[in-house]
């Protein structure tokens, strides 16, 4: 179901909106139970949700529960240890806050095809070099995950690497890096020098756009991130 691009900005907007003016980390948590949840169910990212959870959003609720619950004892403005407990509750809420909108962005923009991601930016009124310097921010990383798993594929079929662990890409990172960063640099020149004969602002402008939008998806989008930054703004104004 495709959702329209003006539709998907608004609700993007008015979801992190809403996200951000809730301090209870019970409702954010509500939120991504009924929000986040469903959507990255029904986009079939929960996997790989739960990897980007272990392996960023784990380590700065850890390193939150640190500061703010055990060295400063306190939340942002309160003198030192005065308030331990309500630390604690700042880190969660700052943490839960973070797991919301992180959701909600990898969601709608990592299950995207490149065509539907261009579709949307020009949706946004994106159009010409600006375009083509957005798509090439957002296209890096995914390659860049793609060639580092072919260098460890190619060192586990040489034998440079033995049994499976969870810690293998951060000993073999210097590996890594030569060959990562070469790509780079070669991939930033080819790109440069098809941005240099306007080939690469062409292709973007002559590819043909995906299906239109659903109604029902856009409506429903719109209404979801609506009724969220009502929440939001209760919340604020009650607190």
């Amino acid at each position: 179901m495709k959702v329209h691009p003006s539709a998907l900005a608004g609700a993007i907007g008015l979801s992190v909106g809403g996200t951000l003016l809730i301090r209870e980390p019970s409702t954010l948590l509500l939120g991504l139970l009924v929000i986040g949840l469903p959507l990255l169910i029904w986009r079939r990212k929960v996997i790989a949700y739960l990897k980007l959870g272990l392996l960023a959003i784990g380590p700065v609720l850890l390193g939150l529960l640190l500061v703010w619950g055990v060295i400063v004892g306190a939340p942002p403005g309160a003198p030192l240890h005065s308030a331990p407990q309500a630390g604690v509750m700042f880190a969660l809420t700052v943490a839960t806050r973070l797991a919301l909108v992180s959701a909600l962005l990898y969601a709608v923009i990592a299950t995207e095809s490149a065509s539907e991601v261009r579709q949307t930016l020009r949706g946004w009124g994106l159009q010409g070099d600006a375009l083509a310097v957005v798509i090439g921010a957002i296209v890096l990383f995914p390659e860049l995950a793609v060639r580092g798993q072919q260098v460890v594929t190619a060192r586990y079929a040489r034998g440079l690497i033995g049994r499976a662990h969870p810690f293998d890409r951060v000993r073999h990172l210097p590996y890594l890096l030569r060959p990562l960063v070469g790509w780079s640099l070669r991939s930033a020149i080819q790109r440069s020098e098809l941005w240099q004969h306007r080939s690469l602002v062409s292709r973007l402008s002559a590819l043909s756009d995906s299906p239109p939008a659903s109604i029902v998806g856009s409506i429903a989008a719109m209404t979801v991130g609506i009724v969220w930054a009502g929440i939001g703004l209760f919340s604020a104004i009650h607190r």
